[in-house]
């Protein structure tokens, strides 16, 4: 009986060997992967290639106007923006610059010091801004990301202005 046991586990050994040392001598296949090929900025909903060649470059500084609306519901602070620029002009990527004014503020941890004047940068990041139109952009923002704030309070205490723009352009002169 041990004799027919150690002949099956020599036979089961070396069919085991076997296997390894054919599997370890097999050239293993790459994965088949899509890789993209082409940039993925053309294809940004805030970014549009062509809005440089449908006018000209801007011929100074631009003044963007923002209007802010804090709407809160259900426990969520969200913020709807109105972009426009006086001239009409367009760009693209357009970030808006969210801070608050006029709230209560406490120290995030017992001895820190206040931080009364603390923004956020938020990108507009469903479309650019069109010649002579205007920008809408809702985004909600988290109590977490204005921990010193006892509430969001009402429209009036926060304002937005525009930062960062890309592609500043007017339009083609008659």
């Amino acid at each position: 009986m041990k004799a027919v046991l150690t002949v099956v586990l020599l036979l089961v050994a070396g069919g085991a060997v076997y296997f390894a040392v054919s599997q370890a001598s097999k050239e293993v296949e790459p994965p088949d992967v899509d890789v993209p090929t082409k940039s993925t900025v053309v294809d940004l909903p805030y970014n549009d290639p062509n809005l440089p060649k449908m006018g000209v470059p801007a011929p100074g500084e631009p003044k963007f106007n923002v209007k802010v609306e804090l709407e809160q519901s259900k426990g969520r602070n969200t913020f709807h923006f109105t972009v426009t620029e006086e001239h009409g002009w367009a760009a693209n990527a357009v970030y808006v610059e969210l801070r608050h004014h006029g709230l209560k503020v406490k120290p995030i941890r017992k001895g820190d010091p206040l931080i009364p004047d603390r923004r956020i940068t938020i990108l507009c990041d469903k479309s650019p801004l069109r010649f002579d139109s205007v920008l809408h952009h809702t985004a909600t923002v988290a109590d977490h990301e204005f921990l010193e704030l006892e509430d969001f309070g009402t429209s009036e205490n926060w304002s937005a202005e525009v930062t960062v723009y890309n592609d500043l352009t007017a339009r083609k002169p008659d």
